[in-house]
């Protein structure tokens, strides 16, 4: 807080006007004020104002706010900003955020934390508690989302506070340009509205308090996919096959790494749904083959883009190709595979059994022909 001191001296003169001079050069009928008597009054005026903008809080860029200190309060008292410890502190640097400098409306960790799970267009409110609201006030605050180090008009968040109250609200909605990482709010309350539309300037009431606070990382956007088993029946079409199973690794590297925990559950039979994953490089692993069949002679890389494009990473594998959200597995036997799934291998068995036997039979008789049997 700030005192001005203004000291003025009064004086004051009882002048009588009705007395006639007669001045050589002009008429006796001039009249010329007359001093009867005199005397003098000295007084101290002090002005208390709260100044925003300390070097230890905030970057000169965002420009200062003055309110003349009366009535409406942030928090339970008016805070001196600019105390002789205070500027001790902000000279040596050691006054390293709003919560050094005894500001209590807020404090950076509260902020921070109101902000922590924010993401683009999610709307985030924060409670300011007042005091002094003898008759309707204004709460106004500004945060600088996109770092340009000053408080853009896009930026204001206000309420309309009632007498009496005890706390505000201000709801921001998190742009979708934010900039992460530390930024800076203002908070001014006061009793003329049109004083506070602006972050900067004079008010001749209430308050105003600056705070640091941190912006999360945005989280990733996460997006879905679909694996398809499919096996070439006998008349040459492609259809689904039933029994296979399939996990996801993060790259390490260029080779499979952790196991990422991520659904790959079947939404019908052969086609299983991904669902929640980041952009980033991956495997793909056949973990179960269906009945007969072999399991995926390797793991397959691929990697998801920013926009969520699925795109494999090594290409040539005739056996895997990608069509837009979906990665599709191709066995190829040689006999028909029902939709459902099938005998597989096992009608190879049957065919093999048969060929044996018809050839074990063949043998037989041609030595019973050659020992005179037949």
């Amino acid at each position: 807080m700030l005192v001005s001191t203004l000291k003025l001296r009064v004086l004051v003169q009882v002048i009588l006007d009705d007395v006639a001079n007669g001045v050589e050069g002009r008429p006796e009928t001039s009249y010329f004020p007359r001093i009867v008597t005199e005397t003098s009054q000295a007084f101290t005026v002090e002005v208390r104002t709260e100044v925003s903008g300390s070097p230890a809080v905030i970057p000169a860029t965002f420009g200062p706010a003055t309110h003349v200190v009366a009535g409406a309060r942030l928090g339970a008292e008016i805070v001196p900003a600019f105390d002789d410890a205070f500027l001790t502190e902000a000279r040596s640097g050691t006054a390293e955020s709003s919560s050094d400098t005894g500001y209590d409306a807020v404090t950076t960790a509260q902020l921070t934390e109101l902000f922590a799970a924010a993401v683009p267009g999610d709307t985030v409110t924060v409670p300011v508690p007042m005091s002094g609201i003898v008759k309707d006030a204004v709460l106004a605050g500004w945060i600088d989302f996109n770092g340009n180090g000053t408080f853009d008009d896009t930026e204001r968040a206000s309420d309309t506070v009632a007498t009496g109250a005890t706390d505000g609200a201000l709801t921001w909605t998190v742009p979708a340009d934010y900039i992460p990482g530390e930024t800076y709010l203002r908070l001014r309350v006061g009793f003329t509205g049109d004083q506070l539309l602006s972050p900067v300037g004079m008010a001749d009431s209430g308050e105003v308090e600056d705070h640091s606070l941190v912006l999360p990382a945005p989280l990733p956007s996460l997006f879905g996919f679909r694996v398809e088993k499919v096996g070439e029946s006998i008349d040459g079409t492609w259809v689904r096959m039933d029994g296979s199973a399939w996990s996801i690794r993060r790259d390490d590297d260029g080779r499979p790494g952790e196991l990422v925990d991520i659904p790959t559950e079947p939404v019908e039979t052969g086609l299983f749904q991904v669902t929640d994953i980041a952009p980033g490089a991956y495997w793909l692993t056949e973990t179960k083959a269906p009945h007969g069949f072999e399991l995926l002679a390797a793991p397959v890389p691929f990697t998801v883009g920013a926009d969520g494009a699925l795109t494999l990473t090594a290409a040539g594998d005739t056996a895997v190709t990608v069509t837009g959200d979906t990665l599709t597995v191709r066995d190829v036997p040689a006999v028909e595979l029902p939709a459902t799934g099938g005998a597989g291998a096992d009608v190879f068995l049957v065919a093999g059994l048969a060929v044996i036997a018809a050839t074990a039979g063949a043998v037989y008789r041609s030595r019973r022909r050659d020992r005179g049997l037949l």
